[in-house]
């Protein structure tokens, strides 16, 4: 768990560089230019790179799952100062910037987790499994294994 003694209610399973290098979003989130901090380019792996045709075989669960930027945009989900949605976001306030818009996307990630945890469970206890909404929750920093009660 990754822990931030500022925000103790605030506690991912992953830093965003073991997020981009486990495989998320295709390997095409960054769709708006923006500024990320050098500390998260140097993490992330060789490998990784940024693309703009996203391909579902990156992803960890080699499944697509979640909205558009669009639909995000349209919803008014976006920050104006994080333009590519929660993921920035979670990489800037990693890296150490504090904003505004913290405590809102904060309990969007509790609200996130706790909501597709409880459809898995739900798949679970049907003798199903979900790769779309594990692929989610990773994509939001959170592994189902590790905190499997939330």
């Amino acid at each position: 768990m990754v822990e931030f003694t500022d925000r103790p209610e605030f506690r991912p399973c992953y830093t965003p560089a073991q997020m981009f290098n486990m495989g998320i979003f295709g390997g095409g989130y960054f769709q708006i230019e923006t500024s990320l901090p050098a500390e998260f380019i140097n993490d992330v792996s060789e490998s990784w790179s940024q693309s703009k045709n996203p391909d579902t075989k990156k992803n960890f669960y080699e499944v697509g799952c979640g909205a558009s930027l669009d639909w995000w945009t349209q919803q008014k989900l976006i920050h104006p100062d994080d333009p590519n949605g929660w993921v920035e976001w979670y990489v800037k306030f990693y890296y150490g910037r504090r904003h505004q818009d913290d405590d809102r996307q904060i309990k969007r990630f509790r609200s996130f987790v706790s909501r597709h945890m409880g459809m898995l469970r739900g798949y679970q206890s049907k003798g199903r499994d979900s790769a779309k909404t594990k692929q989610n929750l990773l994509q939001w920093a959170w592994n189902h294994e590790i905190n499997p009660s939330w």
